[in-house]
């Protein structure tokens, strides 16, 4: 058994697949109860501590002199993505998302939203959209949880009001993005951290 510290850039999903468990297995273990209270499971942040438990060993009876295949079941988790162009939704638009050993192919519905089933350890991947194309740069599971200054960060960003590198500094970029944001959504353009504006930016960025 061991206590694993977050890295940057790792979710739950992520160190579950490394571990040889799903992530279900391990947010619900008793010794990981006190990040459940803190945390989303896919929403960490570095320096978060999580109980990795030891691997057990299963026995499947089988026939001798016969040969037997068993198949570990891969384990994926869903991404989600809408896409927008200022206040327009961009809708019925082809996207590729690839990584360099795969790529799979997804079209925008009215919403805007494209959905991918992608391996739960894959950490970094490319977006391609439209007919043009263009391309984004993804990091995946790199979010951070919208308690630290670095995760509000991430979020304006995703949502288009920039505020530069994610670095976890209160600067005037970011107090500029915020009351932009603010501004966006009818709330008080005061530029700081409240819990008003932490919930919008969730509620507006989906998680």
């Amino acid at each position: 058994m061991a206590i694993r510290t977050v890295k940057k850039g790792e979710c739950l999903s992520s160190i579950a697949a490394e571990s040889g468990f799903t992530w279900s297995y391990l947010w619900n273990l008793p010794e990981n109860e006190g990040l459940r209270q803190q945390r989303e499971p896919n929403i960490l942040h570095p320096g978060d501590r999580i109980f990795i438990p030891e691997r057990r060993l299963q026995e499947q009876s089988g026939e001798t002199e016969r040969r037997h295949h068993f198949r570990r079941r891969g384990t994926y988790v869903v991404l989600r993505l809408v896409l927008m162009e200022g206040t327009r939704v961009r809708d019925g638009e082809r996207c590729v998302l690839m990584n360099g050993t795969w790529e799979q192919e997804g079209w925008t519905d009215p919403s805007g939203r494209v959905e991918f089933r992608v391996p739960a350890d894959v950490k970094e991947a490319r977006l391609r959209v439209g007919a043009a194309p263009e391309e984004f740069p993804l990091r995946l599971g790199d979010l951070d949880p919208v308690q630290e200054v670095s995760g509000v960060q991430g979020r304006l960003n995703n949502l288009g009001f920039p505020c530069g590198p994610v670095d976890g500094v209160l600067g005037s970029m970011t107090q500029a993005a915020l009351r932009a944001f603010q501004a966006h959504v009818g709330i008080d353009p005061s530029g700081e951290v409240d819990t008003q504006t932490r919930e919008r930016l969730v509620a507006e960025h989906g998680c």
